[in-house]
């Protein structure tokens, strides 16, 4: 059975390669975008567009579940594996992620759109690896830098890392301090009402 947060990940996914104009993109460079709307979503809105939940790995912070789907990997149930190969495919020798055709997008809200196209507009032309230093710049991956050194594996990410500014200048994902505070409050009320419900 497709879940709502299945069905997510890969419109989320597609509609950013139908961005590209090869509607293309290689797996790295894709999984930062998908941080990068995840990050402004939840900070603006209180939510991840993907409902995923977040390691931090050497090359920056990475979307669980949507890597799953996006590699295609084969612990997946048919139905997801089928769903999301019916959108994509995946290139194992060069690691570009091809879009199949257009998806539905019936699953993304206005806002979901909205953090997707902020995505792009942001660092859709960022060459891959630039994009992976800016990632490291962030506190929900600078928090795990001295521990990512010494093992090759991936750290949980808290969330609520996320509501963190880094010490940077001309930070596109800025936000008025006020709605912050707020939308933290919000992520962390949604948080303990699900896991009284689980």
């Amino acid at each position: 059975m497709k879940t709502l947060q299945l069905q997510k990940v890969v419109e989320s996914v597609n509609y950013l390669l139908q961005k590209s104009g090869t509607k293309s993109l290689n797996k790295l460079h894709l999984m930062k975008l998908v941080w990068a709307a995840d990050r402004y979503h939840l900070r603006k809105f209180g939510r991840l567009v993907t409902g995923d939940s977040y390691v931090a790995m050497p090359k920056g912070p990475v979307a669980s579940l949507t890597l799953d789907i996006i590699n295609h990997d084969d612990f997946l149930p048919d139905e997801a594996l089928a769903y999301s190969e019916d959108f994509f495919s995946l290139d194992t020798t060069n690691h570009e992620v091809k879009s199949l055709r257009p998806s539905d997008l019936k699953s993304l809200s206005t806002s979901d759109k909205e953090a997707l196209d902020f995505s792009w507009s942001n660092f859709g032309n960022t060459p891959r690896f630039d994009l992976v230093d800016t990632t490291h710049k962030y506190p929900e991956w600078k928090s795990h830098e001295a521990s990512l050194e010494n093992i090759r594996t991936s750290i949980p990410i808290d969330l609520r890392d996320f509501f963190k500014d880094p010490s940077i200048d001309d930070d596109p994902f800025s936000l008025d301090s006020d709605l912050l505070s707020v939308n933290l409050e919000s992520f962390i009320a949604n948080n303990n009402f699900k896991q009284i419900f689980q």
